[in-house]
């Protein structure tokens, strides 16, 4: 098999075996299909879908000398011996139903011939899939028995003696659909989306069509969802196949019941308490049963359902900040409002006053308040003032501060700071401790009054080894080295660090410890 230029005479692609095999003396029919494309100039060849040849090549201007129309063919040898080759040409059975044909049964159904072929057909072969056929190009419209699924096959005979593959067409007689539909839900209450929903049946053939009439309104949507007002409603549906079988008409009364309106109020409150909401139905003619309160507060119990009877609702938010409470009613006939939403602002403060702290006597002392917007210290004893957030304190005795942190709105709470006075600035450092681990007095400690910084804090044993260093004026040594128990007995202690008027202050003595 090749591709040649007869005008050369040049082979352009091949010459290969027109199968894979390379064997078709095999008496059967194969498939020779050749595909040009102008624009990419390439052309090839397939044998039973196979590609075979190919070849990129400008056959319109190299080889036709710019003429587009020309003839084509191939050729076929057998060298010395003699075999019968037969070609026949493309035969495409096909038919199609004229526009608007309806196939619902029992309505005659025209069929139409659209096959095409090289040569001229000599011959129609009909098979309307209901054990009857037709010779005729374009048989009379068909009639069948019954409603059901046809598969219509064609089969067309060329002038050359060939006989085409088989053209076939699945052709649906259909029934008459049978319409019906449900409300979803059951309950139809004003305001409330109710969902049709279409639950009609066809034995042969697909629906496609919905018309529905919702008192004066209309519809063609296979499932509308549609509001209805208060009383009856006629709601009728009527269905239509594809293949023109139209249903039934079917009716029902569906009757829409009036829901409640509910709204509510509230009393903003302080973080500390609770706020009060109180609900009402402004629809005085449709009773309320219950009462249905989202407070989107972030708790588990946000939702909280109540009865006619708790008119009054108290909640107490965890935060301050805005909170969306959402309200809506159910009525005794069983009908829900409209979702009511309002927006509740939680004001509050937080109080804090500071860790307890110690001081040397005279020693100013920086409180720092915060939590609030307005503040007040009590007793006023020692302070640069008691009514702002961060005054300072001198004091010669133990004092505690009572500190009340408020915003313009009226919430307020409060905390308290204890100090502790000492003689000072100095060190102060006990003659023993006990590492055993029973929580008291199991740290080597100091306490540094009026101390702002230290240079350092040394343990030395009786052999003048360090066991412990330290610069923190929080610091304290367990009594070991790198995790191990020291023994009992006597160590040297060693300190030095400065007090909050600059003076070095250094102290050295003896510390016991015990097991």
């Amino acid at each position: 098999m090749e591709i040649l230029n007869v005008n050369t005479p040049k082979l352009l692609s091949g010459p290969v075996s027109v199968t894979f095999d390379g064997n078709i003396e095999d008496c059967e029919w194969h498939t020779l299909r050749i595909i040009w494309d102008p624009v990419a100039q390439h052309i090839q060849a397939e044998v039973d879908g196979e590609l075979r040849v190919q070849a990129h090549k400008d056959l319109i201007g190299e080889v036709f000398h710019g003429d587009p129309m020309v003839y084509w063919g191939f050729t076929g040898a057998t060298g010395g011996s003699t075999n019968l080759q037969k070609v026949c040409t493309s035969l495409n059975a096909s038919f199609y139903l004229p526009d608007g044909q309806i196939t619902c049964f029992p309505e005659p159904i025209q069929f139409i011939d659209s096959s095409r072929s090289f040569g001229s057909i000599v011959e129609w072969r009909w098979d309307f899939g209901d054990s009857t056929t037709s010779d005729l190009q374009n048989p009379p419209p068909h009639l069948y028995p019954a409603p059901g699924n046809y598969d219509v096959k064609l089969n067309i005979l060329g002038n050359n003696g060939c006989l085409s593959d088989t053209f076939t067409k699945r052709i649906v007689a259909g029934t008459r659909p049978v319409a019906a539909f449900e409300a979803e839900p059951l309950l139809v209450c004003d305001g409330v989306p109710t969902l049709l929903q279409d639950h009609s049946t066809v034995e042969f053939g697909t629906i496609n069509t919905w018309t529905w009439e919702i008192g004066a309104r209309q519809s063609e949507v296979q499932n509308p969802n549609i509001q209805l007002p208060v009383g009856p409603t006629q709601v009728t549906l009527t269905v239509e196949t594809q293949e023109g079988c139209i249903s039934q008409p079917v009716s029902r009364t569906l009757f829409g019941y009036p829901s409640p309106t509910a709204s509510f109020q509230f009393a903003e409150a302080c973080l500390s308490e609770p706020s009060t909401f109180i609900p009402s139905n402004e629809s005085h003619s449709i009773p309320v049963k219950q009462w249905n309160w989202n407070f989107n507060d972030g708790s588990t119990n946000g939702q909280v359902t109540t009865s006619v009877s708790q008119q009054i609702v108290e909640r107490k938010f965890p935060d301050k900040g805005l909170y969306d409470v959402s309200l809506y009613a159910v009525g005794e006939n069983g009908c829900p409002s409209a979702v009511v939403t309002k927006q509740v602002k939680i004001d509050g403060t937080r109080a804090y006053a500071g860790n307890d702290t110690l001081v040397s006597e005279n020693q100013p002392l920086q409180l720092t308040g915060s939590g609030g917007e307005i503040y007040k210290w009590s007793p006023a004893t020692g302070l640069s003032s008691d009514n702002i957030s961060n005054p300072v304190a001198i004091l010669q005795r133990e004092q505690t501060y009572l500190l009340s942190a408020s915003i313009p709105s009226g919430c307020f709470t409060y905390d308290t700071i204890n100090v502790k006075v000492y003689k000072g600035p100095t060190i102060y450092v006990p003659s023993a401790f006990s590492p055993n681990h029973d929580g008291n007095n199991d740290m080597f400690r100091f306490l540094a009054v009026g101390m702002t910084s230290l240079d350092f804090f040394q343990v030395f044993n009786r052999y003048g080894q360090m066991v412990y260093s330290s610069k923190e004026l929080r610091a304290g040594w367990d009594g070991t080295v790198n995790g191990n128990p020291q023994p009992s007995g006597t160590y040297v202690w060693t300190i030095k660090g400065r007090d909050y008027l600059g003076n070095i202050i250094s102290k050295k003595g003896t510390v016991v410890l015990i097991r």
